[in-house]
């Protein structure tokens, strides 16, 4: 079987329809022969798409006029007339509408969603807002360890995805940032938790949506502790602290940021250690 007379657009077939919304249809009819009995009509509307290059999808556009907004939505054959010697006429109509599945309505293509909170926490002081050790009046720390509220800002970014690496968002577990991350400094944000929902587009088909929450801390997420302890380095050895009775100190006693003992009056020292992996949050793409 073959399409044996020329492919033709009656122009007279022509319609054109737009609604409230100012979405516009159109409907453009073509003519089409066949030499056999045997006409199969997917097969003689699938060659007058092709040659006309008018499959789904494609844009409104003829000689005089186009309409981006408009796109082949479907197509059909009707069989209208048995010629002599065997072949048909046909007429294959093309239905333009509203692109129904769009670049805006793609769900990877939606803009992510973000949110500001706070989450209250508690954490352990050694040292006040100046710098300065919490000691009582004898120079040594309280016997109740002091805790203070911490609360922090709280940044949560809902985004949709083509997939989820479940591996990565383990290896980003509790880690901060090494570079600048939305308008913060290195270190200052630190991964709280990253999950994903798998979800179904009838168009697209599967795609995730990925949650992630990020705790901030502007002074950074270094553990600063006071530099303190029982014993000190004397001439390259470990040896315990005394008391001005030459007996072994009970309680921790501040040290001089070199293993020594703090002499009386002395600036107290703090060590700061970084305890959450640095990882380039560039990799998240927001």
């Amino acid at each position: 079987m073959s399409v044996v007379g020329n492919v033709s657009e009656i122009d007279v077939a022509r319609t054109f329809d737009v609604n409230e919304n100012n979405q516009r249809t159109y409907t453009r009819v073509f003519q089409a022969i066949t030499d056999s009995n045997a006409d199969a009509q997917a097969y003689v509307a699938n060659y007058v798409a092709t040659n006309k290059s008018l499959t789904k999808g494609t844009t409104y556009a003829t000689s005089t006029e186009s309409d981006t907004l408009a796109v082949v939505l479907t197509y059909n054959s009707q069989c209208i007339e048995a010629l002599d010697g065997g072949g048909h006429k046909w007429l294959v109509t093309f239905f333009y509408g509203p692109d129904e599945y769009s670049s805006n309505q793609n769900p990877i293509n939606q803009p992510y969603e973000i949110s500001y909170d706070g989450a209250a926490y508690t954490r352990g002081i050694d040292s006040d807002i100046y710098g300065y050790p919490v000691l009582n009046s004898a120079g040594l720390p309280y016997e109740n360890f002091l805790e203070i509220d911490d609360s922090r800002p709280m940044i949560s970014i809902t985004r949709n995805e083509a997939s989820f690496n479940d591996i990565l968002a383990d290896y980003y577990r509790d880690s901060v940032n090494a570079d600048w991350f939305l308008g913060r400094q290195p270190n200052t944000v630190k991964v709280k938790k990253i999950g994903s929902r798998r979800q179904y587009d009838n168009s697209y088909g599967f795609y995730w949506t990925t949650n992630y929450i990020f705790e901030t801390r502007s002074e950074g997420w270094n553990v600063v502790l006071l530099d303190q302890g029982y014993k000190q380095i004397v001439d390259g050895e470990l040896v315990p602290i005394l008391d001005s009775n030459g007996l072994e100190v009970t309680e921790a006693h501040s040290l001089d940021g070199a293993g020594g003992k703090l002499p009386q009056g002395g600036q107290h020292q703090y060590k700061s250690y970084d305890v959450y992996q640095r990882l380039p949050f560039s990799t998240f793409g927001f």
